[in-house]
This record gives structure tokens, C-alpha cells and sequence, in this order.
């Protein structure tokens, strides 16, 4: 498939805002991506999987809106995925900075004096009988494919 160059292909939720506006992929873009992965790894759902993947929702993402979080996660984690998430890329924390994060906070998962390491007990505790069960909703789509918007193009 060849693509041209202002064309946006991907999985809807995990492409920043800036980028289904038709500002080039950057280094922030996929950090954006990344905060959607950890989203996903600590809820147990794939972002917006309760939505069609469509015009109004690449609207949505673009004013803002971001997926809600129903369960527990650890302040640290959350912070750090919302960080991420930014809607402004230039605040969105550098790959750099991500390790050092990740690398302390796999230090402090290890030390059961911290805040994270007591946190991450509770959820632990809290969570041994939940269930990750939940319906996606029919137009939600989660492989890669052309995206065109032309109203939010045009808006």
C-alpha cells in the first residue's frame, strides 16, 4: 500500500491529536502513542473500545477528551500516563525521561517503604476476584488503515 505524504494511517486511538490534525509524526506523537499503551496495560481495555472509531471520535480526541479510567492505578503511573497523554506534544515528556521514570519506578516496586510499592499492594489486593470482562463496540477497529477526516479538516 503506498501511502502519500499527508496521508494519516494507524489504530485511531493511539494517534496524537496533533497528528490527525496533519502535523507531521514526531518523537512526542509516539510518546503520545505510548501513554495510550500504558492506558491499556493498566485497565485491561483497549482505549475508547466502547466507541465507534470514526469522524467524531478523531473530533473528540482533537478537543481533548481522553478515555476514562475505571479502575485503580497507581497515582505515580496515572501521572505519568496523563503526562503523556498531553494535548500540547511539547509537553509531553522526552523517551529519555520516560527511562528514567520507568527505571525509579522499577526500583521503588522493589522497596516496600515507598508510595508506589504500597499502592501497587492495595490494587494487587483489591483486584484478586475482578474481572476484565467488556464488550467492544462494533466500529471500533484496532488495525492499522488510512484515516481521512475531511471535518475536521475543514473545521
Amino acid at each position: 500500500m503506498k501511502s502519500e505524504p499527508n496521508e494519516i494511517y494507524g489504530v485511531l486511538p493511539y494517534i496524537a491529536p496533533e497528528v490527525l490534525m496533519k502535523e507531521p509524526y514526531t518523537k512526542a506523537s509516539d510518546i503520545y502513542s505510548f501513554g495510550m499503551i500504558m492506558l491499556e496495560i493498566f485497565t485491561g481495555r483497549r482505549p475508547y473500545h466502547d466507541t465507534s472509531h470514526d469522524e467524531d471520535l478523531a473530533i473528540k480526541i482533537c478537543l481533548g477528551s481522553k478515555p476514562e479510567i475505571k479502575c485503580e492505578v497507581p497515582q505515580l503511573f496515572l501521572a505519568l500516563i496523563n503526562k503523556c497523554l498531553d494535548d500540547e506534544a511539547q509537553y509531553r515528556p522526552t523517551a529519555e525521561k520516560l527511562v528514567c521514570i520507568l527505571k525509579k519506578c522499577l526500583l521503588d516496586l522493589n522497596d516496600e517503604k515507598t508510595k508506589l510499592y504500597k499502592q501497587v499492594e492495595a490494587i494487587k489486593n483489591s483486584a484478586i476476584n475482578s474481572s476484565i470482562d467488556y464488550q467492544t463496540h462494533e466500529q471500533a477497529i484496532y488495525t492499522g488503515r488510512r484515516l481521512y477526516f475531511p471535518k475536521l479538516y475543514n473545521s
